[in-house]
C-alpha cells in the first residue's frame, strides 16, 4: 500500500520500473552491496573489489590509510603530507622519479589522475589505471605501502618543494582560519594539527623521524585496498592475498585513537578578519556527537537530514531573491565536520556592513523553523527532489563511473557508513519516504538547535567597526524566541508553464554523418538542429546552442549591461512566472537550463532527462520568446556583485591578477571586465533587457546541438514544435562585429608590491602572431604537454624552487591571430630570478633540440588513454560538435582523432613550438610583498 500511495504521488518515476517488493525493518542492519566484495587479510589489511565497466578497460586503484595529520605529535606535524609527498620521488622497485615516468609512459597523468591527498585522519592514493597494466598498479600500492625509499637526498630536495606548498598557501584565508579553527574547535587537537604542517619541522626533522612515523601509522591494520573496474574480483583477490600477505605490523603497535572536541556549555564567538580578504562571512554553529548509520531506522533518519536541509536551503533561496533579507547567499544544514565532530550548521555571505542584520535573519530562521515548523508542500517539494535524484542515480547504475564506486568503498572504510547500494537505496527509498510525516522533520529543528556547543563565527575585512561585539553578537542569537517572527508564506503557486502550443515547423533539409553518427536537420524558420544519439548514459541527454553575434555590436560602455543580461533573467523567471515559481514548477524535473551571453556569440547548454523532454524544450521556447525580467531581481544582483567585490583589490592574488590584465588588455576596455565599482555603476536594467531580447529574441542563427541517449523520433515533435515554432528573422539579426583586439609584447618586465606574507607570484606571457592550423594546433598542444613535465622535473625536482608551474597555451581560429604561452608559478624572493630563468631555458631549449622520442611516445600515450575515455563521453562530443559548427568545420571522427594522435612526431611538435613562441617577446609580471 505504500509504494501504491508513491506511485500516484510520484507516477513519473516508479512507472515502467521494475517492481521490488521492499519491508522496512526499522532495527535491521543495512546490507553491503552485493556488487562489492569485501575482505580482511590476516594481517589486518582491508580490501573491497568491484567489478565495472565504466570507464572501459581502465581500473580506479586507491590505497587508503587511516591515519592523518591528527595522529601527529608537535615533533611530526607536516609528516603524514611529507610521506604523501615522498611516494612519488623512490620506492624500492622504483627509484627516483622512476614511478613517475612509467606511469606517465602508459598514459596516466600526474596530478590529473595519480595522485594523493592528506587529510586530519586519513592518507588517499588515487591511482587510475589502464586494465593491461592493473599488475603494475597493484606493484606500485605494494610499494607504497610497504618499500618506500625515504633517501636522505629526497627527503632534502622535498623539504623545499613542501615550504613552497606551505608559502602558496598563506594568505588572508589562512590567516582568518588560524584565528577562529581554536575557538571553534577549542580543547581538541584539530587547530594545531593542520595537514600542511609547521615551517620549522618540514625544514628540520630528523631523517629518522620520517621513517619511524612511516612504520609507525602506514600498518596493514589501518590500510585498504579499492579496486573497480572492469576486472575479474576472483583473480584480483588472489592477487591482493599473494602481493600483501607480507604487509607486516610493527613490533611495537601504537593504538589508533580517535579525536573528540570537548563539549562546552558557553556560547564562543569569533570575529576573524585581515586586511586582505574581500569577502565577509557569518555562520552559526552547533556541534554534535557523529550519527552512526547502522541501521534502516539509522538510514531514514539521515533521509530526513537531507529532506530538512532542502526544505530550509529553499527557504534561504526565496528569501535572497526576494530580496527580504540582507545577504546575498546563505545554506543550513546537519553534515559531518569532522570524523567525530557532526555539525548543524547556518552560514552566509553579506556586506561588511551587514553583519548585524545577517546573524540576526539566520538566527530568526532557525526560531521561524523551531517555532512554525515546515507545510505539508514544502516536505512534498523535497519528497520530489530528493526521489528524483535517487531516480537519476538508479537509472545509471551500470553506467557510473568507477571512481564514484571507489568513493563509497573509501567512505565505508574510514567511517563505517553504509553502502548497501542503489538498488536497495531507491527501493527502500520507494517505501520508505511516504512514512516521513511533517512532525518528524520538525522534531529535528530542536535536536540540531541545543543550548550547547554553540559558536558564532565572523570573518570578514580588518575594520572593526562593522562588528558588533562579542556580547551583541551573542544577544542576537539567545533573544531570537523573543522576537516577533512570523510563519513562513508560501505564496502563489503556479501549476503551468505554458498554456499553448507553438505553431509547429518543418525539416527542410536533412543529413546525416556516418563516420560521427550524426544528424544534421534544417528547419523551415532556419535554425540548424544537430543530433548525436549515444549510450554512454541510460537517461542523460545534454545540450547546447549558439548564434554568432554577442555585444560585440553594442558600444563598450554597455558591456556590464550585456555581462548581467542573462545573470538576471536567470533570476527573474519566464512568460511572466517568477524564479521561486518557476523553481517549484520544476521541482522533481532532471533539467537545467544556462544562458550566456560574450562578446562574440549568445548560447544556452543544458541537459535533461527523456522523461521531461516536452517541459525542457517549453522552457527554451520561453527562454527565446517570453523571457521575465524583474528590476528588482536587477538591483538584488548588482547590490549582491558590489558587496562581494567592494574589497576585491585588497587580496594581493586578485590585485595581481587585476594588474595582468590591465597590462595586457592593451587599454581596450572590452578586454578588461573586472567587476569593479566604477564598472558595475555601469550596468543598466534597460540597457541589459534591450540586449538580451535582442540577441535571444530572434532564433535566426541558432545551431542546437545534442547528444546523449535520445530517439530521433521521440525528439522529432518537440524539436519541430518548439524550436521549429521559434520566431525568426535572418535580414535583422545581426553577427559579431570584430575587435581586431592588439596584444602587447615584451621584453618587458613589471613588479607590483602587494601582501604581508613572504612570497612571490611570477606570471611569464608569450604572445606571437600565428596563423591558425588543426594540425599546429594540435601539435602545439603536445608540445605543451612535454613542457609542463620538463618545468615540474626541472624546477621542483631538481630545483625544489616550486611546488607546481601552472602552464597553458592556445592558439584558435577565431577572434585571436596569436599563439599565447602562460606559465604562472609561486616560490619565494630569494629564488624567483633564476626560476624565471630555468622556465626560459627549458622552452628555449625544447624549441631548439625538439623533445625526445621518449617523450613524444609518453604524451601519446597520455593523449591515447585520454582519447578514448574521452569518446565516451556525452559532453566531449558536445563540445567537439560545438566548435567545429562555431569554426565551420567538419566534427571529427574517432579514427581521424586517433589518427592525428599517432601523427605526433619529435619534428612536427618543435616546429609548432618554434612557430607558435619566441621567447624574446615575454611579458614578465612579478608581485613581491609590500615593502616595509
Amino acid at each position: 500500500m505504500l509504494l501504491l500511495g508513491l506511485m500516484l504521488i510520484y507516477p513519473t518515476f516508479v512507472t515502467g520500473q521494475e517492481s521490488e517488493t521492499f519491508l522496512y525493518h526499522p532495527l535491521q542492519k543495512l546490507p553491503i552491496d552485493e556488487n562489492v566484495k569485501v575482505g580482511k587479510l590476516d594481517n589486518g589489511m582491508t580490501y573491497y573489489i568491484r567489478h565495472n565497466e565504466v570507464p572501459a578497460q581502465k581500473v580506479e586503484l586507491r590505497l587508503v590509510f587511516n591515519a592523518g595529520s591528527i595522529l601527529e605529535t608537535d615533533e611530526e606535524q607536516g609528516l603524514s603530507h611529507f610521506l604523501e609527498h615522498m611516494s612519488f620521488t623512490g620506492t624500492s622497485s622504483f627509484p627516483g622519479t622512476e614511478l613517475v615516468n612509467k606511469l606517465e609512459g602508459i598514459g596516466v597523468h600526474l596530478g590529473r589522475e595519480l595522485n594523493a591527498a592528506t587529510f586530519f585522519e586519513e592518507t588517499v592514493y588515487y591511482l587510475p589505471i589502464p586494465v593491461e597494466h592493473l599488475d603494475l598498479g597493484l606493484h606500485i600500492l605494494q610499494e607504497w605501502a610497504m618499500n618506500l625509499a625515504l633517501t636522505e637526498k629526497a627527503i632534502d630536495r622535498e623539504r623545499g618543494v613542501i615550504i613552497e606548498e606551505l608559502r602558496l598557501g598563506k594568505g588572508a584565508s589562512t590567516r582568518i582560519r588560524e584565528q577562529y579553527l581554536p575557538i571553534l574547535f577549542k580543547g581538541s587537537d584539530y587547530p594545531k594539527r593542520l595537514p600542511i604542517g609547521k615551517e620549522e619541522v618540514i625544514a628540520n626533522f630528523p631523517y629518522d623521524v620520517l621513517r619511524n612515523f612511516y612504520k609507525k601509522w602506514h600498518r596493514p591494520d589501518l590500510t585498504a585496498i579499492i579496486v573497480v573496474g572492469d576486472i575479474d574480483p576472483e583473480t584480483i583477490e588472489k592477487s591482493i592475498k599473494e602481493k600483501f600477505a607480507a604487509y607486516a605490523m610493527p613490533s611495537k603497535v601504537e593504538k589508533r585513537t580517535h579525536h573528540y572536541v570537548p563539549d562546552h556549555k558557553d556560547l564562543r564567538v569569533a570575529v576573524a578578519t585581515d586586511k586582505e580578504t574581500s569577502g565577509c562571512s557569518v555562520e552559526i554553529s552547533y556541534k554534535h556527537k557523529p550519527q552512526q548509520i547502522v541501521t534502516q531506522k539509522d538510514y531514514l533518519k539521515n533521509i530526513c537530514h537531507s529532506l530538512y536541509s532542502s526544505m530550509v536551503d529553499a527557504r534561504l533561496s526565496e528569501a535572497t531573491e526576494q530580496g527580504t533579507v540582507p545577504f546575498s547567499e546563505a545554506e543550513i544544514g546537519y553534515s559531518n565536520y569532522f570524523r567525530d565532530v557532526d555539525t548543524y550548521s547556518c552560514y552566509a555571505r553579506c556586506a561588511p556592513d551587514k553583519v548585524t542584520a545577517t546573524l540576526t535573519a539566520l538566527a530568526d530562521e532557525n526560531e521561524r523553523i523551531r517555532r512554525y515548523g515546515f507545510s505539508a508542500t514544502e516536505l512534498d517539494r523535497a519528497k520530489k527532489k530528493l526521489l528524483a535524484k535517487y531516480y537519476r542515480w538508479y537509472e545509471e547504475r551500470d553506467k557510473t563511473a568507477s571512481d564514484l564506486y571507489a568513493d563509497e568503498c573509501q567512505v565505508n572504510y574510514l567511517t563505517g557508513n553504509p553502502m548497501p547500494g542503489i538498488n536497495f537505496e531507491y527501493h527502500f527509498l520507494l517505501s520508505t519516504l511516504p512514512t516521513v510525516s511533517v512532525n518528524m522533520i520538525n522534531e529535528l529543528a530542536t535536536k540540531y538547535m541545543t543550548k550547547k556547543n554553540r559558536t558564532i563565527v565572523i570573518t570578514g575585512p580588518q575594520d572593526r567597526s562593522y562588528y558588533p561585539t562579542d556580547d551583541e553578537l551573542r544577544a542576537i542569537l539567545e533573544e531570537a524566541p523573543l522576537r516577533d517572527i512570523k510563519p513562513y508564506d508560501e505564496g502563489e503557486i503556479v501549476n503551468e508553464l505554458m498554456n499553448f502550443t507553438p505553431e509547429a515547423g518543418t525539416i527542410v533539409s536533412e543529413k546525416y554523418f556516418s563516420d560521427t553518427n550524426i544528424t544534421e536537420w534544417t528547419l523551415s524558420n532556419g535554425v540548424k538542429v544537430v543530433i548525436k544519439p549515444t549510450d554512454f548514459k541510460n537517461n542523460q541527454i545534454l545540450f547546447r546552442a549558439t548564434s554568432d553575434g554577442g555585444y560585440s555590436m553594442f558600444d563598450a560602455d554597455d558591456d556590464m549591461s550585456a555581462l548581467y543580461a542573462t545573470r538576471i533573467q536567470d533570476e527573474s523567471g519566464v512568460n511572466g512566472i517568477n524564479n521561486i515559481q518557476l523553481r517549484r514548477l520544476m521541482v522533481g524535473k532532471d533539467i537545467s537550463i544556462t544562458q550566456s551571453l560574450v562578446l562574440y556569440n549568445e548560447s544556452m547548454s543544458g541537459k535533461f532527462g527523456s522523461q521531461d523532454m516536452e517541459e525542457f524544450f517549453q522552457l527554451v521556447y520561453l527562454y527565446h520568446t517570453a523571457p521575465y525580467f524583474d528590476k528588482a531581481a536587477f538591483e538584488r544582483v548588482m547590490q549582491k556583485e558590489r558587496a562581494e567585490y567592494a574589497h576585491l583589490l585588497d587580496s594581493p592574488d586578485q590585485f595581481f591578477g587585476y594588474e595582468i590584465d590591465k597590462i595586457m588588455s592593451n587599454g581596450n576596455s572590452r578586454r578588461l571586465l573586472w567587476p569593479t565599482p566604477d564598472r558595475l555603476d555601469k550596468a543598466n536594467f534597460e540597457k541589459a533587457v534591450e540586449i538580451y531580447k535582442n540577441r535571444f529574441g530572434n532564433a535566426a542563427g541558432f545551431t542546437y546541438v545534442f547528444v546523449g541517449n535520445v530517439d530521433l523520433e521521440a525528439l522529432k515533435p518537440f524539436v519541430l514544435t518548439y524550436l521549429g515554432g521559434l520566431p525568426t528573422n535572418a535580414s535583422t539579426k545581426r553577427s559579431f562585429v570584430e575587435q581586431h583586439f592588439v596584444t602587447p609584447t615584451g621584453p618587458k618586465e613589471y613588479v607590483f608590491h602587494k601582501g604581508k606574507d613572504n612570497k612571490v607570484n611570477v606570471n611569464l606571457r608569450f604572445s606571437k602572431k600565428v596563423p591558425w592550423n588543426k594540425d599546429t594546433e594540435f601539435c602545439y598542444n603536445a608540445f605543451i604537454d612535454i613542457l609542463n613535465s620538463r618545468l615540474y622535473e626541472s624546477m621542483r625536482i631538481e630545483m625544489s624552487g616550486v611546488y607546481g608551474v601552472r602552464v597553458s597555451g592556445s592558439l584558435k581560429k577565431l577572434h585571436e591571430d596569436y599563439a599565447k604561452l602562460n606559465l604562472a608559478f609561486g616560490t619565494n624572493t630569494e629564488a624567483y630570478e633564476k626560476l624565471c630563468d630555468r622556465a626560459i631555458l627549458e622552452i628555449n631549449k625544447l624549441i631548439s633540440d625538439g623533445p625526445t622520442q621518449e617523450e613524444v611516445e609518453r604524451v601519446k600515450q597520455k593523449k591515447r588513454v585520454a582519447l578514448e575515455s574521452d569518446l565516451k563521453l556525452n559532453g566531449i562530443w558536445l563540445l567537439n560538435i560545438f566548435h567545429a559548427y562555431r569554426n565551420q568545420d567538419k566534427v571529427d571522427s574517432e579514427s581521424t582523432q586517433r589518427e592525428q594522435v599517432e601523427s605526433l612526431t619529435p619534428g612536427n611538435i618543435q616546429q609548432a613550438g618554434a612557430k607558435c613562441i619566441d621567447t624574446s617577446t615575454v611579458m614578465k609580471f612579478v608581485l613581491l610583498p609590500e615593502k616595509q
